[in-house]
């Protein structure tokens, strides 16, 4: 369980309120390869 705006979550209850995790928490690596942010690395 999590707890979370006061309140205690199970993942069921979580998951019938967004179709797919990775709506809210996924993450991609990207990398900037254009103008300026191509010198600042």
């Amino acid at each position: 369980m999590a707890f979370y705006v006061g309140k205690e979550w199970k993942r069921s209850d979580l998951l019938s309120l967004i179709g797919d995790p990775h709506q809210i928490a996924g993450a991609r690596p990207f990398v900037y390869t254009d103008g300026k942010a191509e010198k600042l690395l």
